[in-house]
């Protein structure tokens, strides 16, 4: 089984990140991989070349990027999308990073978005 580790960028809550993580949710932020203030592609290239599944908000720049991607016959680790709505709240993000993480293998994310 393949180990997850997830990315994230600016748009993810840090209370999330903190209860995900005190979970044992293997998780790396822009912040911490130098990353604070670039691009969204620059983000999206970083969490490739890292093996990262990327954890955003941005849906409305990062399923674009994602499906031309895939779209072009290259692999992605996978994505989480953060949809608005109640799903936005840290709780629920972080329980939903956990079921991923415990329950799934960076094989199961390969070329897929989940939605959050």
């Amino acid at each position: 089984m393949a180990t997850i580790t997830f990315y994230t960028d600016e748009d993810v809550h840090g209370v999330a990140i903190r209860i995900a993580r005190h979970r044992g949710v293997s998780i790396v932020t822009a912040n911490e991989a130098g990353m604070s203030g670039a691009k969204d592609e620059e983000h999206f290239a970083y969490a490739i070349e890292m093996g990262f599944i990327l954890v955003s908000a941005n849906v409305q720049d990062f399923r674009p990027l994602f499906d031309a991607w895939v779209a072009a016959g290259k692999e992605h680790p996978g994505m989480v999308l953060i949809t608005s709505g109640k799903a936005q709240s840290a709780g629920a993000i972080a329980n939903a990073l956990h079921l991923i993480y415990e329950n799934g293998d960076s094989d199961d994310l390969r070329n897929r978005i989940r939605w959050v």
